[in-house]
């Protein structure tokens, strides 16, 4: 995930009004993702104790970790996409 987002900066930094949509849609996506994931999970795991607890708090991470992910590779793609349609070859 370090590489995607510092991937993703990379493009983004020379023209960051071009991909602004883009960062804002993996902002929102993450954001609502990772909040919803929280909700489902705090109504789940309310008496749960010891290896349960565990497992469901694992499982809620991994889910957020995923949901991440899948934002940052979309928004990836997008950019480049973006960018693609933008580039000037010289040669």
């Amino acid at each position: 995930m370090y590489w995607l987002t510092q991937a993703i900066a990379t493009i983004v930094d020379e023209h960051p009004f071009r991909y602004s949509a883009s960062v804002e849609e993996l902002k929102q996506q993450t954001l609502a993702a990772g909040r919803h994931i929280l909700l489902e999970t705090d109504s789940e795991v309310e008496k749960l104790t010891g290896e349960e607890l565990q497992m469901k708090l694992q499982k809620a991470n991994d889910q957020t970790a995923k949901a991440a992910y899948d934002a940052a590779m979309k928004c990836f793609g997008d950019c480049v996409e973006t960018g693609a349609l933008q580039i000037k070859l010289n040669y």
